[in-house]
């Protein structure tokens, strides 16, 4: 499975890449270190991952010409990993998403509270209450580098 990762440019993950990538192994995993406003539509194009994994909503702010958020338009199954609680308030959050994304915060109390809050969200789930499954294994792993 080919799996990208997209985070910003002065992301902890920088540290931890080599960390990353051996829990990562069985798969091919390129990250991203986005710099701020960089389209990397065509990178994320080029790559033709399996599986697009978002580190704080990095990369919401590519929009398409019609307004909307560029990340709609992939047909891929995404992960969006929010660890910065200050994201929970995120007017992104409240916009028309893909259902191709989850949303997955590390406590149970922070994604119940983002249910409430964002009713039409896709789907939300916590580190704790991972499914057991595909994509959510790779998440699991994620967070437990990072």
């Amino acid at each position: 499975m080919k799996i990208v990762i997209v985070t910003h440019k002065d992301s902890n993950i920088f540290n931890k890449k080599n960390e990353l990538m051996s829990a990562l192994s069985e798969h091919s995993v390129s990250i991203i270190f986005r710099t701020s406003q960089e389209n990397i539509l065509s990178k994320l194009n080029s790559e033709s991952p399996d599986l697009l994994i978002s580190i704080d909503l990095e990369g919401f702010d590519m929009s398409t010409l019609t307004g909307g958020y560029a990340y709609n338009l992939l047909k891929i199954q995404q992960l969006h990993l929010l660890l910065n609680k200050s994201l929970f308030n995120s007017s992104i959050l409240s916009s028309p998403l893909s259902l191709r994304m989850t949303f997955i915060c590390p406590k149970e109390s922070d994604a119940n509270m983002l249910k409430k809050k964002f009713p039409d969200l896709p789907s939300v789930y916590s580190l704790e209450n991972l499914p057991a499954s595909y994509p959510f294994m790779i998440a699991s792993k994620l967070f437990k580098v990072i």
